[in-house]
Parts: structure tokens; sequence; C-alpha cells
């Protein structure tokens, strides 16, 4: 048995979804984050993009873990106890 001190590891998920409709400002900011490859709350935030804020709020309310299509992992560090 090994005892792990740290692990970074991150999670993501891939959804699909189809024939749903949006606001023309989540519509917009969908857009901008597409061509930016941005979905860090942070970032949008610190951009002001009122339309990219909106588009985030729109994911976070309506994508799900349980929609998910496929699992990805990344383990980023991994630090255990030498016995």
């Amino acid at each position: 048995m090994k005892t792990i001190n740290d692990l970074t590891v991150e999670r993501s998920f891939r959804v699909g979804i189809c024939n749903f409709k949006v606001s023309d400002e989540v519509y917009n900011g969908l857009c901008r984050i597409c061509d930016t490859g941005v979905v860090d709350y942070d970032y949008v935030t610190r951009e002001g993009d009122k339309n990219m804020l909106k588009a985030f709020e729109w994911l976070r309310d309506n994508i799900n873990i349980s929609d998910n299509n496929e699992w990805n992992f990344e383990i980023y560090n991994i630090n255990n106890e030498r016995n």
C-alpha cells in the first residue's frame, strides 16, 4: 500500500447536444468562447465580456456530468511517501 501526499488531476468530459434555443447573448458568447478556446471563469470575468459571461453561466447551468459521452483524466502530479 502507498500513501499519496499530493495528487493533481484534471477531469473533463465531452457532451454533444442538439436542437436547443439560446438568447442572442448566449449564442454570441458561445461563439466567442469557441473562437478563443476559453472556458475559465476567471478569464471570462477579467475580460468583462457580458456575452461570454452569459454563455459561461448557461454552460454551467445546462451541461451536467450525467450528460457526458466521453471521460478524460489527466494526471499532472503524483507524490508519494517512499517506504
